[in-house]
């Protein structure tokens, strides 16, 4: 997760990222992120200092983003808008899903949020710009491509090591390891799977204490919450943020 979410804030951001097109261009980039179920990859972006971020475990009320948009836009004359890929509209349907191809874990088969919120935002975004420059982008595996960041590497080298301290001391039943922080400092745990049936009960959803679902974007505490494992991009220097 480390690694992906610098990545993603880079790839928004002004000094390295889509940001220098969206503004030369006076465009609208809409930036599709991992995350099927849970928004914390397109909530990292936020280091990189996207307008607006729309994930999975709150709903899309597209009339108030496109209010949202109109007002921003009509002022910056760009926007670069981050969507995952398992956002819904205000009503719990998938914005882009086919709910009749799943894998054999049950999950629909993703064909793009990026594209189709673009498109409907080009047909109501008609009267005020030229909505060629609508543009999705959706850079898929590059999130988890490449190489890892020190915290990552860092993380999978204490694992290792527990797993194999675990292993020459006779594993009896499965185990299950985590990394946590204490202190500042990353350690493994075992976590007690003894009562979990189902890996969806340990899922981590994104809830109100992190996101702001009036404004499209993470709350100061989110943005504390997760400070210390995400690099912070360089903020635009022309009052965009």
């Amino acid at each position: 997760y480390p690694t992906a979410a610098e990545k993603i804030s880079s790839f928004v951001s002004l000094s390295e990222g889509l940001r220098t097109t969206a503004y030369s261009h006076e465009r609208i980039i809409i930036v599709e992120s991992m995350g099927m179920h849970a928004g914390w990859l397109a909530l990292g972006s936020s280091f990189g200092h996207p307008d607006f971020i729309i994930i999975p475990e709150f709903p899309l009320d597209y009339d108030l983003l496109l209010d949202k948009m109109r007002s921003k836009y009509s002022v910056t004359k760009n926007l670069v808008v981050v969507i995952s890929e398992g956002a819904k509209w205000k009503g719990e349907n998938y914005i882009s899903a086919n709910e009749n191809d799943k894998d054999s874990y049950g999950h629909p088969k993703f064909l793009g949020a990026a594209t189709v919120l673009a498109d409907r935002l080009k047909k109501d975004l008609a009267s005020q710009m030229d909505t060629r420059n609508i543009n999705p982008v959706n850079p898929s595996y590059l999130y988890r491509s490449g190489k890892p960041n020190n915290l990552d590497s860092r993380g999978a080298e204490i694992l290792g090591k527990r797993a194999i301290e675990i292993l020459r001391n006779n594993l009896g039943e499965p185990i299950f390891l985590t990394l946590q922080k204490s202190n500042a400092v990353f350690e493994a745990k075992e976590f007690d799977l003894q009562n979990i049936n189902n890996i969806e009960e340990i899922h981590r959803f994104v809830d109100d204490r992190y996101y702001d679902s009036s404004e499209f974007r993470i709350t100061e505490k989110g943005k504390d919450y997760l400070s210390f494992i995400i690099k912070e991009m360089p903020e635009p220097e022309y009052g965009l943020s």
